[in-house]
């Protein structure tokens, strides 16, 4: 199953596998620095180059793994708008790849809130993202040498290992229900 927290400067993706008897590994993560990446110059690389690199990464990642559950956030508007509409140009983007790339890949699609993936992966939905790094380490042990103390992944990929673990519960469980959120 592949995990990818969207964006249009850094995206996080991650693979994994989880069986019913063996622990869940990561197999791949990592990050996409859209920005870094394309920069020629002084000048920001445009939306348009932006979004055809991540278009082109989606692509070799699908077809690279032929996951059969692909989680992805959701497009959440706070207070940017803008940054919610730049958000979901970037999810069309990574749902085309996979369209171009996968057979049927609209049925291996599960979607869900970030409040949603840090609730169902680590029990709290507002976890900052380096408790979220701790709980996953425990939850994906037999990883953690390979990617957890690799200090070039940014914190965007452990995003996407909750975004995929969360989306792998929704699918073995359609009913599963996010433990409830606590306010404090």
């Amino acid at each position: 199953m592949v995990g990818i927290d969207p964006g249009t400067q850094r995206v996080g993706f991650a693979v994994l596998e989880v069986g019913l008897k063996e622990k869940p590994r990561i197999l791949d993560l990592g990050v996409w620095d859209l920005i870094r990446a394309l920069k020629k110059s002084s000048d920001r690389p445009a939306m348009a180059e932006r979004l055809e690199l991540l278009y082109e990464n989606s692509a070799a990642l699908f077809e690279k793994w032929n996951p059969t559950i692909i989680g992805l956030e959701k497009a959440v508007v706070f207070k940017n708008p803008a940054s919610s509409l730049a958000l979901s140009e970037a999810r069309g983007v990574i749902r085309l790849a996979s369209q171009k790339v996968l057979a049927e890949s609209h049925k291996r699609w599960i979607e869900m809130s970030p409040t949603q993936a840090k609730r169902m992966s680590s029990g709290f939905g507002q976890s900052k993202k380096l408790d979220l790094k701790r709980i996953l380490g425990l939850r994906f042990q037999e990883s953690v040498n390979e990617f957890f103390r690799d200090e070039n992944i940014l914190i965007d990929a452990f995003d996407a290992v909750a975004i995929a673990w969360t989306a792998w519960v929704l699918r073995k469980s359609p009913s599963a229900r996010p433990l409830r959120e606590v306010n404090i």
